[in-house]
């Protein structure tokens, strides 16, 4: 493993950025702080939706998300062992599948005519709903991280892929290291090594080298300073590019990664839009679908037509 590859390559970003979080007060904000610089360069209009949906109360604490159709997603909330199956055409839950006891789920992806649901401790549900018969299946996976929200379906290598949001590993050299998980689903079993990994450090980078905002939180001296955490709440496969796209709530910040870990786009997300970005999925042509929590208002789908730039 390289762990380390990220915070090797850019040593100097790494220090500026563990000076920039140590000693932070209470008091201080870690919302971004208003920017002319642009936000995204990713293929998609973030600041403005091509469609949204609001959520039943149900979903108000909607934690993961799963494409089914072009009309159809399933997701789960962070508090109920139950699928949720949301029609988009008809703007509304069409059917409840209760699979577990109450619990902190954070992650579900769809393969065939399973799903599977990922617990934040790392226990990973195989719910499989055949002929109106629901099974579960249970996974407890020997993850070294104990909060886990991410869950994704790699169709190119028939597994799951888990991004963990808690740290790697104790201490300061690890601080911003960033890895995904995955368990194969032939062998029903989580691979030994992580098969991607980056560094805050990589996306800083990224960011400043196209002049992207960033988050920011302010200093005593009265200027601000870089406050990217990159906390994964979500991932998912392009079905287009193969990109992976990893979604962090914590700063509302959106990146997408190529198969060996290299930073390929950013978007610092507009919190006014997205208060809580939970969820992250796509259709099968690219277009993008974000769930957004209630956090003191009605829960969110929103969803963005995938605008490629022609060559």
């Amino acid at each position: 493993m390289a762990r380390n590859r990220g915070l090797w390559a850019a040593p100097a970003i790494v220090a500026a950025l563990l000076a920039a979080q140590c000693g932070r007060g209470a008091a201080e904000s870690q919302e971004p702080s208003p920017d002319r610089r642009p936000a995204s360069s990713l293929a998609y209009r973030l600041e403005k939706p091509d469609d949204r949906f609001v959520l039943p109360p149900a979903l108000t604490e909607i934690s993961g998300l799963t494409n089914l159709s072009p009309t159809r997603v399933a997701c789960v909330q962070d508090e109920e062992g139950a699928v949720y199956l949301f029609d988009l055409g008809r703007r509304a839950v069409v059917r409840k599948i209760s699979f577990a006891a109450p619990g902190d789920y954070e992650g579900i992806s769809n393969v065939g005519e399973s799903f599977f649901v990922l617990r934040s401790d790392g226990v990973l549900f195989e719910v499989k709903d055949a002929a109106s018969r629901v099974t579960t299946g249970v996974h407890p996976l020997a993850l070294p991280t104990e909060d886990n929200e991410g869950l994704a379906f790699d169709a190119k290598h028939w597994r799951l892929l888990i991004a963990p949001k808690s740290r790697l590993s104790k201490g300061k050299e690890a601080k911003f290291d960033r890895a995904v998980f995955a368990f194969d689903l032939s062998s029903r079993s989580l691979l030994p090594d992580p098969v991607l990994e980056w560094s805050v450090a990589d996306v800083v980078a990224f960011a400043e080298s196209r002049s992207l905002a960033l988050p920011t939180s302010p200093r005593k001296q009265g200027d601000v300073r870089v406050a990217l955490q990159l906390q994964p709440s979500a991932l998912a496969v392009h079905p287009v590019t193969d990109e992976i796209f990893v979604l962090s709530a914590t700063d509302a910040v959106l990146i997408s990664l190529n198969r060996r870990g290299t930073v390929t786009g950013y978007a610092l997300l507009d919190r006014r839009l997205h208060r809580q970005p939970e969820g992250l999925t796509f259709t099968s042509s690219g277009d993008m679908l974000i769930a957004n929590e209630g956090a003191g208002a009605s829960p969110l789908l929103l969803l963005f037509k995938w605008r490629p730039v022609k060559p």
